[in-house]
């Protein structure tokens, strides 16, 4: 059995590594296109240490909101955000109850809670774009003949609309314009627009937090920024810009990529039948891309469904985020809504159930951290958890990755420990719970529309995401969820500019109490000792920062970022990670790039899932003579 090293992997944030074996052929039907399938021995592994957990120690408190944004130059604002809902929790806004203590607090004003919601979706949006175009979409579409972008995939990787300088295909159209696509060169004008796009949602997130990457809008008890009527009007012009773009581009290539590879895992529609007729697929055989249907069922796999790739452990968890109105005062009310859906497939929605972050634990078994004597470090609630570095670790150690899990049971050892989390996630959860919001009330449906005589289409109705998330979970759908999640965030943002411009628009309104941009907190800080948990969601997932403080100091300080769900390697029971869930069993091709077999299909699927490996694990090295404890800000012309 040949094991196939890919280290580093490349279009991601940080140094990620993976392991692969290859397993036995898929079935004698489809070994000539899939000689090989990943066996069930995938590791996902980090190179770097995080030590930021340790740098906090000693400081303020508050110092903690800015130091844990310098965690990741392309997500810091989540965290700046969770690092001030677990200050809050700790001084008191929040309730410390079982399933709601995190996440909000009871002392921001609503004008608080708009600035905190427009800050965090402007790098939503971003995230999103930059995701597909800079870091996915060449695993979908060839690239031009030329550096950067050699060497590519063989050309029988792609489908033919998908290769460079292709011809174009008379059968789908982008839009609805009404003229043939070539996809190829759609994708590549696009990537321009989203250049552009990306950057107007970056200046949406400045426009209320003062600046990005690094915001300084976020305290505890509220928000540093003092918004006005024409931060309103700008910022609606920006969104507008965006907004197009999402629905008009983004949103209609992922669903036209998804269809002609093949990917998309759903039971909506039987979308063998008008894909045959539009002879983008034939009656034996793959006639358009490499992971396209075929008309067998083949080990009981319906090939007429998909291949169903890099699926993973279909458990799903989100923290929640972007408070609704209603969410003030110890509310639950959130645009993506906080809970966890289990065993959730292409046939069943799975059971949605609530999520208590106090059930949350980390094992160090396999990774380069101290277990301590007895193991008294293994399988810690985060909150109590130490983060005590051991790089010559033997044995069963292969990752800098903490394997996070949740509803943990040490005398089970049950598979639904293991969640995956992102904008798939999100959805899942977002339709279990019924929550709709309407966002998918007069979508053009672009791919069933304008590339399809009819309202049938190969891909299922965007309104059933809405209605109750089942389109999937392969690794397409990742991109899909994502894609759809943006319009959700842009069309949520107009009602919070709608809202925000109702306060600011009446003379005088900040002098107004209900208007404050922040509160005092209940228990100051000079002297507390107490805990506090803070959970919000970032565009990879869902982020979780734990704090206790001690005489009105960090006493101990840990961080779940989402790369550390979604990339963590084994637990204590031997269980892999999601990502490692999602590469076991995937078929392999095997894909020639400059000469070389490349095992695509694991580059895919990790790519899917957006690590950030700057956020999850990393390394300081201080320069001789610097003290790393010293934290020196100005303030009114003087150095503190």
């Amino acid at each position: 059995m040949a094991r196939i090293v890919c280290d580093p992997v490349t279009r991601l944030e940080g140094h990620l590594g993976v392991n692969v074996d290859e397993g036995a052929p898929v079935s004698a039907g489809l070994s000539a296109a899939f000689p090989h399938t990943i066996a069930d021995t995938s590791q996902v592994f980090s190179t770097m240490y995080r030590g930021i957990e340790n740098i906090l120690k000693g400081r303020d408190p508050r110092d903690a909101i800015q130091i844990t944004q310098r965690i990741c130059g392309v997500c810091p604002v989540p965290h700046g955000l969770a690092s001030t809902f677990a200050i809050e929790n700790a001084m008191g806004f929040s309730p410390q109850t079982s399933t709601d203590h995190t996440g909000h607090s009871s002392g921001p004003t609503n004008v608080a809670r708009l600035v905190r919601n427009m800050t965090l979706g402007g790098e939503f949006m971003m995230s999103a774009l930059t995701h597909f175009y800079a870091l996915s979409a060449l695993d979908l579409v060839q690239g031009p003949a030329e550096a950067p972008w050699t060497p590519f995939w063989d050309n029988s990787y792609y489908d033919p609309a998908l290769l460079n300088g292709a011809t174009a295909n008379a059968n789908l159209n982008y839009n609805g314009s009404g003229a043939p696509l070539n996809i190829y060169t759609a994708v590549i004008t696009d990537y321009v627009l989203a250049l552009r796009a990306r950057t107007k949602a970056i200046d949406l997130g400045a426009i209320f937090g003062g600046r990005l990457p690094i915001s300084s809008t976020y305290v505890p008890g509220g928000t540093t920024k003092l918004p006005t009527h024409a931060d309103v009007v700008k910022a609606r012009t920006v969104l507008a810009e965006v907004r197009t773009f999402i629905l008009n581009n983004y949103i209609p290539m992922t669903e036209i990529v998804s269809a002609l590879h093949g990917l998309a895992d759903n039971d909506q529609n039987d979308w063998y039948t008008p894909l045959n007729a539009l002879s983008l697929q034939g009656t034996s055989g793959n006639a358009r891309g490499p992971y396209s249907c075929r008309n067998a069922v083949v080990d009981g796999i319906d090939l007429k469904k998909g291949l169903n790739l890099g699926a993973g452990c279909r458990n799903y968890y989100s923290a929640g985020g972007f408070d609704k109105k209603d969410n003030l005062n110890g509310g639950v009310n959130r645009i993506f809504p906080r809970g966890a859906r289990i065993g959730a497939t292409n046939t069943s929605s799975g059971t949605l159930e609530v999520v208590d972050g106090h059930k949350i634990r980390e094992s160090v078994k396999h990774a380069y951290y101290d277990a301590g004597a007895g193991n008294v470090n293994e399988n810690l609630y985060p909150g109590s958890g130490v983060t005590r570095p051991q790089p010559t670790k033997t044995g069963e150690a292969y990752t800098w990755h903490k394997a996070t899990r949740y509803s943990y049971a040490a005398d089970t050892g049950q598979a639904s420990v293991v969640k995956e989390v992102g904008p798939l996630a999100r959805m899942w959860v977002k339709g279990a719970a019924g929550d709709s919001d309407g966002y998918c009330a007069g979508m053009t449906k672009p791919l069933h529309k304008h590339a399809m005589a009819g309202s049938d289409g190969p891909l299922p109705d965007l309104s059933v995401w809405a209605a109750g998330y089942k389109c999937g979970s392969s690794l397409l759908d990742r991109h899909r969820a994502r894609a759809l999640e943006a319009l959700v965030i842009a069309d949520a943002f107009a009602g919070w500019l709608d809202e925000l411009d109702a306060i600011v628009s009446v003379p005088g309104w900040e002098t107004n109490a209900a208007n404050k941009r922040y509160v005092d907190a209940p228990n100051p800080l000079e002297g507390l000792t107490a805990d506090g948990f803070g959970m919000a969601e970032a565009p990879r997932g869902s982020v979780h920062h734990f704090i206790s403080v001690k005489n009105g100091q960090i006493d101990n300080y840990q961080i779940i970022a989402p790369t550390t769900w979604n990339c963590s390697g084994r637990d204590s029971f031997d269980r892999l990670g999601p990502v490692e869930q999602a590469l076991n069993g995937m078929p392999l091709r095997g894909v020639l790039s400059d000469g070389k077999n490349v095992p695509v299909e694991a580059l895919l699927v990790v790519h899917s899932f957006d690590p950030c490996i700057a956020c999850s694990v990393h390394e300081i090295e201080p320069k001789e003579g610097t003290n790393m404890k010293q934290f020196v800000i100005s303030e009114g012309g003087a150095t503190k």
